[in-house]
């Protein structure tokens, strides 16, 4: 709520348009992105493990794809990812699936989260960076050595 304030006074403030956010409750949000009642909408996108958020904005014809983005590589990458069990291979799909929706820009992303992270790859296995959830899949972690 206050990002989306914040926002809106900066938009008022530097391009003289005057907007006025209304906070709604989730299944209202839903609803009105559906039908096409809004003219602009906040929210959170996370290139997470729930698929599920991906695929139903992103998908070509998903019911919460409200505005009509097409990618075929995204619907093709989509399919791949549904089909393999592989953490890594899954992975890699969601990384390529960010990318092309990064160059596509179907919604524009007011921030990202900037922190970093890395580790040596020789050394532990298993490990997936994440900037919401990054200790929720320490258990998946191992030594290589």
């Amino acid at each position: 709520d206050s990002i989306c304030r914040q926002f809106a006074t900066q938009i008022s403030e530097n391009l003289k348009i005057k907007i006025s956010p209304k906070p709604l409750p989730k299944s209202e949000w839903w609803d009105r992105l559906r039908e096409g009642k809004f003219e602009i909408a906040f929210g959170r996108i996370s290139f997470h493990h729930d698929i599920n958020v991906i695929e139903s904005l992103f998908r070509s014809n998903s019911r919460q794809n409200f505005v009509h983005y097409e990618n075929d590589q995204i619907n093709i990458l989509l399919d791949e990812y549904n089909q393999t069990n592989h953490p890594e291979v899954r992975k890699q799909f969601r990384d390529e699936m960010a990318e092309i929706i990064a160059k596509d820009v179907p919604y524009t992303f007011l921030y990202r989260i900037p922190k970093y992270a890395a580790y040596r790859n020789d050394v532990l296995g298993g490990v997936e960076i994440h900037p919401y959830y990054f200790f929720s899949f320490i258990e998946n972690w191992y030594m290589k050595r």
